[in-house]
């Protein structure tokens, strides 16, 4: 008997500007059944468009995603959760091929799972048994979604074969994400505001504006452009994103800055003054002195122990 929720694999990125290409029929497929992307490439690009509920994973290299409120970059270290009827554009501009991969979840298949779980007070207050909503950010690999998406990517090569299996992987992913959604319940439980409805919208706005700074960290950033992602007054801004990540907006762009300098040293060649102006620092000396403030020695000496130990 074939499963009532068949999973469907697209194994290439579709051209919406082929002469004719029915943008209707293409989301009809993603309505109607789950679907999984796993594509290539170097170079590709989407203008804004409708989506699912899905999970979007790389497992090498990065890929861009832009919604109407943020900016996200998908790595192997993270993945991206977006809701149904978010319209978003996304891009890949990479020197190596990256390959992309995205867990679609159909809308009958969602309603039919979400009917039958136990945890309906995961949903968002009044909405319907079909419309779950998650927050949408970047999430850690560490939790029990990836375990399961991992699992599906392994056997979408047998895809024909092991149809049945990956559906009940689907089935338990999602209730992963409901678990998921739990624990982020909690976390906005703890944002210090009185009404729900003003915690969640909080809650949004925060991880909008650490998921910019992990996206857009090499740009020219500044308090005020950090803040405007989050539509919240800069000291108030301030304040609530350390109360909630324990660290101050700058420090954690620096942070991020950093981190990325360190594998840059590790894994290239490139001069210190070239990872210096990527990075968004004009002076070299001040570069030096945030690097050596997080990994006790300044950027030549670090890499040159590195490539002593290898």
């Amino acid at each position: 008997m074939r499963s009532q929720n068949p999973v469907s694999l697209m194994s290439n990125f579709p051209d919406f500007k082929v002469p004719g290409f029915d943008m209707h029929r293409y989301n009809q497929q993603f309505r109607e059944k789950n679907m999984i992307i796993r594509a290539r490439s170097k170079s590709v690009s989407y203008a804004k468009h409708w989506g699912c509920l899905s999970l979007k994973f790389v497992t090498r290299g990065k890929e861009f995603y832009e919604t109407d409120h943020c900016s996200y970059s998908v790595d192997s270290s993270r993945f991206l959760v977006l809701n149904r009827d978010t319209e978003y554009s996304s891009y890949i501009d990479s020197s190596v091929e990256v390959e992309s991969f995205t867990l679609n979840f159909a809308e009958d298949f969602t309603r039919s799972v979400l009917s039958g779980s136990k945890q309906k007070d995961l949903l968002e207050d009044g909405c319907k048994v079909d419309s779950l909503r998650v927050i949408e950010r970047l999430y850690s690999r560490e939790n029990n979604v990836y375990p399961i998406a991992k699992k599906i990517y392994d056997q979408v090569g047998d895809i024909n074969e092991r149809n049945d299996e990956i559906a009940e992987l689907f089935v338990e992913l999602l209730h992963a994400i409901l678990k998921l959604n739990n624990i982020v319940s909690d976390e906005i439980s703890s944002v210090r505001k009185v009404r729900a409805s003003t915690q969640i919208e909080l809650y949004r706005r925060l991880y909008n504006a650490k998921d910019f700074i992990d996206t857009c960290f090499n740009e020219d950033l500044d308090l005020d452009r950090i803040s405007s992602i989050a539509c919240l007054n800069r000291e108030y801004f301030i304040r609530q994103f350390k109360i909630h990540f324990k660290i101050t907006p700058i420090q954690y762009l620096i942070k991020k800055r950093m981190e990325e300098a360190r594998i840059r040293l590790l894994n290239s060649d490139e001069p210190i003054s070239s990872i210096c102006n990527d990075l968004g620092y004009s002076d070299a000396t001040s570069f030096g002195k945030l690097f050596r403030r997080l990994y006790k020695t300044n950027p030549d000496n670090f890499r040159l122990n590195q490539q002593s130990i290898r």
